[in-house]
């Protein structure tokens, strides 16, 4: 984003190379399998990636995941876990986890294991524990874990923004949860069913052959920091069991690595990878054929609210007011039509949805003023009810922030909007 613009070629582009990237660091970890097994893996990987909703969006999980697996190699994949590469490991586990703090869990579960390993391999060298070694230790990779937010903290600093850098950081802390019952939060990693029953089958095969990898136990171990890491918010999105997926598969790769050794049988193998990869294309053409289905059926919101906005805003008789505001639904039009909010606010649901808004108890009143202020001449709103039917009782909806409403509704009252209707959802106020 630093180097282009931001646009949404940019961010599929970037989604797809870091993605891509993922699977080429699986394809390195799993370097005891054989090349066909190692490709199908990887290959597996971004297929998951694609069948689950948003997978190769450009969610978060994409980008922290690639560092954070570039971080394992490098930490328990490499041959001496106390040179360099250890320690730039932990400054790229420090730059997953300044893209999102979630991995926090991951995070102690990497610096305990190394913490572990390394007793473990001085203990066999015979090899005295010294507590000045272990706190030198930690603090030195404490220090490399923390240097990208040191680095961030000095750039916001320099441009006269890390309050707000703090701000931001402590208002997705605080705002971004919600109650989930345990069994809705079980279900939600039920969804995983068949990659977990792959995993106990081969832990099960792998116990009977005395198999024990070294690296596999720490790897079951993050797939649990995962699973914690992707329900502990309370929002189930279905994008979050992402976090999970890398480390199944890794882990899956892992156990098959004695199972593979116990094939004697040559010609048996090129018949088992042939199954693999027509069950595997078989499923590719059959879950794209449905994407298709999906997404010819779903219309581009924020293009459309976009196109409808320019459009007003070009034909406004108003000169000197020509911001917009999106009230509701996709943030986008802010980035196609190169806009700041008018409100301090990017995300149009911490202020319309009752939870956000009930979590950060936001200034309603401050929201208003900015925009008095900004002179605002189109207003968009995307929801399956109007801000007139809400208002005036029409349709109840828990969910919406029943006072944001009201005082959106007067807001457009007293400004004397027009309205026109873009679809079944998405409404334009305008001056």
């Amino acid at each position: 984003m630093v180097f282009f613009e931001y646009s949404i070629l940019t961010l599929r582009y970037s989604g797809l190379i870091f993605s891509t990237a993922l699977a080429f660091i699986l394809f390195l970890s799993l370097k005891g399998l054989s090349l066909p097994l190692r490709l199908f893996l990887a290959v597996a990987l971004l297929y998951l990636f694609l069948i689950f909703h948003s997978g190769l969006s450009s969610n978060t999980e994409i980008y922290f995941l690639t560092f954070e697996a570039l971080a394992f190699y490098l930490i328990f994949q490499t041959k001496d876990r106390r040179d360099i590469f250890t320690q730039l490991g932990f400054f790229v586990l420090g730059i997953g986890f300044l893209i999102k703090y979630i991995i926090v869990f991951d995070v102690f579960l990497f610096l305990t294991a190394w913490n572990i390993v390394l007793y473990i391999e001085d203990s066999r060298l015979l090899h005295k524990f010294s507590l000045k070694k272990f706190i030198i230790r930690n603090l030195q990779t404490g220090f490399f874990f923390s240097l990208p937010f040191i680095i961030s903290c000095i750039y916001y600093y320099q441009n006269n923004a890390l309050g707000n850098y703090f701000e931001a950081i402590f208002f997705v802390l605080k705002g971004h949860s919600k109650e989930a019952k345990f069994v809705e939060r079980l279900l939600f990693l039920f969804q995983l069913k068949y990659i977990f029953l792959t995993i106990l089958i081969l832990i099960i095969f792998s116990f009977k052959l005395k198999s024990k990898p070294f690296p596999s136990i720490i790897i079951f171990v993050w797939i649990m920091t995962a699973a914690i890491g992707a329900v502990w918010t309370g929002f189930l999105y279905e994008h979050y069991l992402l976090a999970i997926l890398y480390p199944a598969i890794l882990l899956i790769g892992i156990l098959i690595l004695p199972l593979e050794d116990k094939i004697k049988n040559v010609k048996l193998k090129p018949v088992l990878f042939f199954i693999m990869f027509s069950i595997l294309g078989y499923n590719l053409i059959k879950t794209r054929i449905h994407l298709e289905k999906t997404l010819n059926g779903i219309s581009d919101k924020g293009k459309l609210v976009s196109k409808a906005i320019s459009e007003k805003i070009a034909i406004s008789n108003v000169n000197d007011q020509k911001y917009f505001f999106v009230s509701n639904g996709s943030h986008a039009p802010y980035i196609l039509l190169n806009q700041l909010p008018p409100v301090k606010w990017v995300q149009p649901n911490n202020f319309s949805e009752k939870i956000f808004y009930d979590n950060l108890k936001l200034d309603l009143n401050e929201l208003f003023v900015s925009l008095d202020k900004q002179k605002i001449s189109v207003v968009s709103w995307c929801y399956q009810y109007t801000i007139e039917d809400l208002d005036s009782g029409k349709v109840v909806d828990k969910t919406i922030n029943e006072a944001y409403v009201k005082k959106l509704n007067l807001y457009l009252q007293k400004g004397n909007f027009k309205m026109s209707k873009l679809d079944n959802e998405c409404l334009l106020y305008y001056l």
